[in-house]
């Protein structure tokens, strides 16, 4: 039985605040999630990747007038698959490959939902969006399973999402980065290894190519290319340098 409790959590639905379900919920959500993300060995899904997927998951719902809450709440699930697929040995780094992730993420995710009384109604909605999140392409019309996908691909872009491709599409081997230094500093780390390795330049150039399929082809949102803009310019120069080497 789904965990009712709405009465508590309800909250009356105005422009300002367009989601049913109070903010705490998502705390909630957080503290159940966290435990499972901390496990994962691949740091480009692990804590740092999932707060930046909220992050962008909340901006973009509030751009596109779709629950925030929801939004929060299936982004903060969206790659609970991550662990079962390291344990199960069937991680796959090639961007345009499928992966399990998704659907192992399917049960851990109902889990959560019961857990912290998410009506059956909107649970079927983030199950949907966790299930199809790594697709190429959403055909439906599930709103928030739109802004998830858009959510997620944002951290492909920038200094970050350029480190995160590195170290797990092009299997670089180098370590998460803590603050702004680290970034920069890994950043030409990477430059240094793909100016002498051809295989990984090439599928580094590879990703990065359909990365940007991400924006100019695949978005479900309109504002998607302008809220990632300053950072695709990013992985576009990044692009066009190693393209030199």
């Amino acid at each position: 039985m789904w965990n009712r409790r709405l009465a508590v959590r309800a909250r009356s639905i105005t422009p300002k605040n367009m989601s049913q379900y109070d903010d705490q919920i998502t705390d909630e959500v957080e503290g159940l999630v966290r435990p499972i993300y901390d496990q994962i060995k691949i740091w480009a899904h692990g804590w740092l990747h999932i707060e930046k997927v909220v992050s962008a998951a909340e901006d973009l719902a509030k751009i596109e007038g779709v629950d925030p809450v929801l939004c929060k709440i299936a982004a903060y699930c969206h790659d609970l698959g991550r662990l079962e697929e390291e344990q199960k040995g069937l991680v796959e780094p090639t961007p345009a490959s499928p992966s399990p992730h998704a659907g192992f993420g399917i049960r851990p995710t109902e889990e959560v939902l019961r857990k912290v009384g998410i009506i059956k109604e909107d649970a079927a909605k983030i199950i949907e969006a966790v299930e199809i999140h790594n697709l190429r392409k959403y055909e439906g019309n599930n709103e928030i399973a739109l802004i998830l996908q858009d959510a997620d691909r944002t951290n492909g872009f920038g200094k970050m999402g350029i480190l995160r491709l590195a170290v797990f599409n092009c299997e670089i081997p180098i370590d998460e980065p803590r603050n702004e230094e680290d970034i920069d500093r890994e950043i030409e780390q990477v430059k240094e290894i793909l100016k002498s390795d051809k295989v990984s330049r090439d599928r580094m150039v590879e990703t990065l190519k359909h990365v940007f399929e991400w924006v100019d082809v695949l978005a479900n949102t309109k504002s998607l290319k302008n809220y990632v803009q300053e950072d695709y310019r990013v992985n576009r120069r990044f692009l066009e340098e190693i393209e030199k080497y």
